[in-house]
């Protein structure tokens, strides 16, 4: 059995995790947030009943950032804030040490922060694109432009053969060959699976992750 020293590089992350939970420094960093999300000295010893809704909810973000979880969930993080907050939050969590998982409607905000993009698909399936917003745009547009050209071949392909099929309408032998051929007109549709790429995805991103979840 190998036993692992007061500095092994394993025990790192765990002394820094100690570190964090001293009490002495708890003011000091929640000063810091509060300073980045817009909060002056002032506005700090304001006890948050009295607070508007706007800086109640910069409160919380500042609460959820502090605690530093494993896995932190945001949603339009940006809501509620300023230009100047916006810019250090895009800061703050582009070098957030765990798994960050957001959903934003500004691009600039996800260029900035993630390094993955995850993509509902029709089919109910996570696709995740490395890169921020940006580049999972540019790939999953040439995607896109495959698609639509695969689609429109489909449906070429399905108007010729249900063509043929009403032109043999009166021969019962033709009618057998083109079914034969290409199946029953009830279930034509079954080997086309390109589905239309006009329809509705949603987005988010998460860093650390690089791998596609069915």
């Amino acid at each position: 059995m190998t036993t692992i020293g007061p500095d092994a590089d394993e025990l790192q992350a765990v002394y820094e995790k100690l570190d964090e939970l001293d009490e002495t420094t708890f003011e000091t960093r929640a000063a810091e947030l509060l300073w980045g999300l817009g909060f002056n000295k002032k506005m700090m010893a304001k006890p948050t009943k009295d607070m508007s809704g706007g800086w109640r909810m910069r409160v919380a973000l500042a609460r959820a950032l502090f605690i530093k979880p494993t896995l932190l969930l945001m949603d339009e993080p940006t809501n509620h804030l300023d230009l100047e907050a916006c810019v250090w939050l895009e800061q703050y969590l582009a070098s957030y040490p765990s798994i960050l998982l957001l959903v934003s409607h500004s691009q600039d905000f996800l260029n900035g922060v993630c390094t993955n993009i995850m993509h509902l698909t029709p089919k109910k399936k996570l696709r995740v694109y490395k890169g921020n917003y940006q580049m999972y745009c540019t790939t999953k547009g040439r995607e896109d432009k495959l698609q639509v050209a695969q689609y429109k071949a489909e449906q070429e392909e399905i108007a010729a053969i249900k063509k043929f099929i009403a032109s043999c309408g009166t021969y019962a032998n033709a009618v057998k060959q083109a079914q034969s051929k290409y199946g029953n007109g009830d279930v034509i549709y079954g080997p086309f699976l390109t589905l239309s790429p006009a329809l509705c995805c949603v987005r988010s991103a998460a860093p650390h992750i690089g791998h596609n979840i069915g």
